[in-house]
């Protein structure tokens, strides 16, 4: 059976560094696709989805499972 997103996000945000790969290989390229949909080029599209990444691995023991996990991290 197949870890939800909010589950993993969970354990990531107790340190379980095998959840947060998971959560990056689920939605790293679906954020660089965003950019590039939003008329950036991939080059930039990759450092801002490599920055949004950043941001999220800092916050992410603010999650709580209430939600879709992206949409959280988008949040000032």
């Amino acid at each position: 059976m197949e870890e939800s997103d909010q589950a993993l996000a969970a354990r990531a945000g107790q340190g379980d560094t095998d959840a947060l790969e998971r959560l990056v290989e689920a939605y790293h390229m679906r954020l660089v696709r965003y950019f590039i949909v939003m008329n950036i080029e991939r080059a930039q599209a990759e450092d801002l989805s490599q920055d949004t990444w950043i941001r999220m691995i800092r916050k992410i023991g603010t999650y709580r499972a209430e939600g879709s996990y992206i949409p959280h991290f988008a949040e000032g």
